[in-house]
């Protein structure tokens, strides 16, 4: 059985809650962005690292009527997009 990527923040990531949004400021590019309140939740969810289905169950917990596979989906792409940003990493293991 293979293990699963563990997904962490950016040590280069600053972020702060605004209302019920999260601003994610990449120190290096010097670049920001504001998370909507479900990627509001799954950075949450990222204080501590986590796979991408525990953030998928994270996820199912706070919609209980969103089926688990377009759960998987929000997740898989608010990963690639944060990754692609340099915001979130895998943790070396």
């Amino acid at each position: 059985m293979s293990s699963q990527p563990v997904y962490e923040r950016a040590e280069s990531v600053d972020s702060s809650l605004a209302g019920d949004r999260v601003v994610l400021y990449e120190r290096q590019s010097r670049s920001a962005i504001v998370l909507n309140p479900t990627g509001t939740h799954l950075w949450q969810t990222l204080s501590l690292p986590q796979t991408a289905l525990q953030l998928r169950d994270a996820l199912c917990a706070l919609y209980p009527t969103l089926d688990a596979e377009q759960a998987s989906r929000d997740v898989e792409t608010f990963l690639n997009d944060l990754s692609a940003k340099q915001l979130v990493q895998v943790r070396s293991q």
